[in-house]
């Protein structure tokens, strides 16, 4: 089945939608002369800010100027002026499936969980079983519409940009590290606190990649690296606010 405009919706978390990539692809490799749009958040969008095969990436801010009911709604009507003529849901959420309804596209494929009624194809939500890869619950979704690539590799894709790459540089360069060295970076953080190992264990994983490999250690969340530091032997690289 071919579309002429597709809205892809992954509206939650930074690993969720780089796991999301692969559907960008093939729904562009089955459908290659169609509008694809990717709507996230404003958090998430460098992910797909340069991938080849989309067309554009629309912003939807929940936590700020969309948060309300009138602004999910204004956004929506934004988005009806596009004339989408497929939406794909890639995660259940009630805001995500009331969008794609209020924007009045016709085929809008999803979850058979969280306002279901709000879609037009649905699929059993059998991701938490854990019984294959992510990407390729994800994909599923794209088969659910019809979108079929064979031989299509599930690889994520996020293309990174030359100015990205040239502030990475000189943030190493600020930092005494070489191309020679070795490096790890530790995220000490996660979305909620029953998925968050105490700091102290990772100030040890950090002692000992640094006394056991001699690499140097990065802690890239603001919020907590100082909580990580402050219970290590050794030094780290922070970023702060970077």
């Amino acid at each position: 089945m071919t579309y002429n405009r597709i809205l892809i919706i992954r509206i939650d978390s930074i690993g969720d939608v780089l796991l999301s990539t692969p559907v960008i692809e093939a729904a562009r490799k089955a459908n290659p002369k169609a509008y694809i749009a990717f709507m996230t958040r404003p958090f998430t969008k460098d992910i797909v800010i340069d991938n080849p095969y989309l067309d554009e990436v629309i912003l939807y801010d929940k936590d700020g100027i969309h948060h309300s009911v009138f602004g999910t709604v204004l956004f929506a009507q934004g988005i009806k002026k596009m004339k989408f003529d497929m939406a794909l849901i890639l995660h259940p959420s009630n805001r995500a499936n009331w969008i794609a309804f209020l924007s009045g596209i016709p085929v809008r494929v999803g979850h058979d969980k969280k306002s279901p009624w709000l879609l037009t194809n649905k699929l059993p939500y059998l991701n938490p079983q854990g019984l294959k890869h992510e990407t390729e619950y994800i994909l599923d979704v794209a088969a659910a519409a019809g979108i079929n690539y064979p031989n299509l590799k599930p690889r994520p894709l996020m293309p990174v940009s030359r100015q990205a790459e040239d502030y990475i540089a000189k943030f190493l360069a600020d930092n005494a590290v070489e191309d020679k060295d070795r490096l790890a970076a530790i995220h000490p953080s996660a979305s909620c606190p029953s998925k968050t190992w105490p700091y102290d264990r990772f100030a040890k994983v950090a002692d000992a990649l640094i006394e056991q490999t001699g690499c140097k250690v990065i802690i890239e969340d603001v919020k907590f690296a100082r909580n990580v530091q402050d219970n290590m032997k050794h030094k780290s690289i922070i970023l702060q606010g970077a």
